[in-house]
């Protein structure tokens, strides 16, 4: 999109048919490294999440 001298360039992640995050860029490869990088954040991120909720799990004693 824009005009020729400024084209911005937009790139989206998809995972199973589903998209997962977005890039732009002043060139394709830009948008592209764009969008894998902030993918890559987003798994980061859920996976240190599950890593917090696990350590987080409390037993629950029931009487025995």
């Amino acid at each position: 999109s824009g005009p020729a001298h400024a084209k911005v360039f937009e790139v989206t992640v998809y995972v199973n048919d589903k998209a997962k995050s977005q890039g732009i860029g002043k060139s394709k490869k830009i948008a592209e490294q764009d969008a894998a990088k902030k993918c890559s954040s987003l798994a980061s991120i859920r996976h240190l999440k599950r890593k917090i909720d696990e350590a987080n799990v409390q037993p629950v004693l029931g009487d025995m």
